[in-house]
């Protein structure tokens, strides 16, 4: 894991996600959760957005990774892990430090992907952890505790076949 370094009021990271870095997240792996980040560090063909569309403006945040899950529907994703740049992050910059914007983007989110995230336990366990931290702050971690004990519970009883991951 890379550190974050705060210089001036600017938080300095080797890679935007390094917490949740997957080389070839599928679309699975994008409903289950956010493991790209930021859209500074994609190279991204014009005819994907043609096909899958750009930030759908109507989000009140989050709008990078709704783009990532109907990308990773049609198309395979690739990342590498070495750095090829720093993001700076101010303080308080981020349209998804928001609580209550963040709260409002996971329920359209969900919504949106209903189907999807009900499909798979592990994803609507995420998609409920994140909306109930944004919806009741610090009050909702007994909540959030009883979810991620759950989907601790539920990894271990999965049995992934590497071969199921790839597509065709």
């Amino acid at each position: 894991m890379k550190s974050l370094k705060k210089r001036g009021g600017v938080y300095k990271s080797d890679y935007y996600n390094f917490n949740n870095f997957n080389s070839n997240p599928s679309h699975l792996d994008m409903l289950r959760g956010d493991c790209i980040g930021s859209t500074s560090q994609p190279i991204i063909r014009k005819t994907v957005f043609e096909k899958c569309g750009k930030f759908d403006e109507d989000l009140p945040a989050r709008q990078d990774y709704d783009m990532w899950i109907r990308i990773s529907k049609y198309y395979n994703i690739v990342g590498i892990p070495e750095k090829l740049f720093i993001h700076n992050m101010h303080e308080n910059d981020q349209i998804s430090k928001s609580r209550e914007r963040s709260y409002r983007a996971f329920m359209r989110l969900y919504e949106k992907y209903h189907d999807e995230y009900r499909n798979d336990v592990m994803a609507w366990l995420n998609i409920h952890v994140f909306i109930t931290m944004n919806q009741n702050g610090f009050a909702g971690c007994a909540k959030c505790f009883l979810y991620r004990a759950a989907r601790k519970t539920y990894k271990k009883m999965l049995c992934f076949n590497k071969n199921s991951r790839k597509r065709e």
